[in-house]
């Protein structure tokens, strides 16, 4: 996310229909960064072999959403995971590492983000995640700081 200085962003979640899954307000830093978005227990469950919009706006300080607003979007898909972390002594690169091979990419992402905030310090995780954005095109935001949970 560029830094724009929005303190709320607008948040939904659309199946391939149109039809709204789950939308909500954000609050933000307004800083830029890689941010993540974890759904809460109370949305509803999304189905494996679906995709599924995104979208994601920052909300104008007079707390309107507009039509041309800056806004981001992307597709995600559940797939049912054959990668099992459950239990596991493996560790974040090597776990990262399977569900990058599995072509999970959202969990992988999810997995080195967190090691990372656990431990900012390591160097070892913080090349991991410039490498996999570098292998898959997004330089430019390779070095971008990790940023918040929203």
């Amino acid at each position: 996310m560029p830094a724009l200085g929005a303190t709320e962003v607008f948040f939904s979640l659309q199946d391939e229909q149109g039809n709204s899954q789950y939308h909500t307000t954000l609050k933000s830093s307004g800083q830029e960064g890689v941010i993540s978005i974890t759904l809460p227990e109370a949305a509803p469950e999304l189905k494996i072999g679906q995709n599924y919009l995104w979208y994601l706006a920052p909300i104008e300080p007079d707390g309107i959403l507009r039509p041309d607003n800056y806004s981001v979007s992307g597709w995600v898909k559940r797939v049912k995971s054959t990668v099992s972390d459950q239990g596991s002594s493996k560790s974040a690169i090597a776990l990262a590492t399977e569900y990058a091979k599995a072509g999970i990419w959202y969990d992988t992402l999810e997995v080195l983000v967190t090691a990372q905030r656990l431990d900012p310090d390591n160097t070892t995780l913080a090349n991991e995640w410039k490498d996999l954005l570098e292998q898959v095109g997004l330089d430019a935001i390779a070095s971008q700081p990790m940023g918040e949970q929203l």
